[in-house]
C-alpha cells in the first residue's frame, strides 16, 4: 500500500489560505500571494499542498485556485468545516491505513510508540514526530482520530481512550 505524507502545517494555515484566495475572487498568483501575504515561499506551498490534498484548491500553473469544496469550507460554520474535513481526511491514504490499523485494534486504540513505529515505516523519508504531530492535529480536527497525553494512546475518535491499568 502506498501511503503518502501530510504537509506538516496547521490547518489554521490551510483554512486561512482559502479565505484568503475567497476575498481575492479565488484565484491567486502564488509568487503574488506569498509577496503580499509576507509568506516565506516554502510555508505558503505547505498550506498549498495541503489545501490540493483536502480537495479545497488546485493550481493550474503559477496559481492556486479556490475550488467548489474549498469555497463551500470558507462560507460554512465549522460544523460545516469539520465535516467537509473529515470526509477529506479518511479518503487520504495515510488516514485510510491508520483507519483500519485501529479498527483493527482492541478498543480501537493503540499507544503512541506504535504509530510512531508505523509512520517511521511507511514515510521512512518523514520525520516520524512531526508526522504524528500532523496526524493528530487534522484529526482532532476532522473528528477522525483522537490522542490522549494523558495516557499516551491514539484512538478512533469514536472510542474513547480507556485508562492505564
Amino acid at each position: 500500500m502506498t501511503v503518502d505524507p501530510l504537509p506538516p502545517i496547521g490547518l489554521n494555515r490551510v483554512l486561512g489560505l482559502c479565505e484568503v484566495l475567497d476575498d481575492r475572487g479565488g484565484r491567486e498568483d502564488v509568487s503574488r500571494l506569498a509577496r503580499e501575504l509576507s509568506y516565506r515561499l516554502g510555508d505558503l506551498l505547505l498550506a498549498i499542498r495541503a489545501a490540493e490534498i483536502l480537495g479545497l484548491v488546485s493550481t493550474p500553473g503559477a496559481d492556486v485556485v479556490l475550488e467548489p469544496l474549498g469555497k463551500k469550507v470558507v462560507d460554512g460554520d465549522v460544523n460545516v468545516k469539520k465535516a467537509v474535513l473529515e470526509d477529506q481526511m479518511r479518503r487520504h491514504s495515510l488516514f485510510r491505513f491508520f483507519l483500519d490499523l485501529l479498527g483493527n485494534a482492541p478498543g480501537g486504540e493503540l499507544p503512541r510508540d506504535t504509530i510512531l513505529e508505523e509512520l517511521a515505516i511507511l514515510l521512512p523519508n518523514e520525520n516520524p514526530k512531526t508526522a504524528f504531530q500532523t496526524l493528530v492535529s487534522w484529526g482532532r480536527f476532522g473528528d477522525v482520530f483522537g490522542y490522549s497525553r494523558d495516557t499516551g494512546r491514539f484512538f478512533l475518535q469514536h472510542a474513547p481512550p480507556r485508562a492505564q491499568s
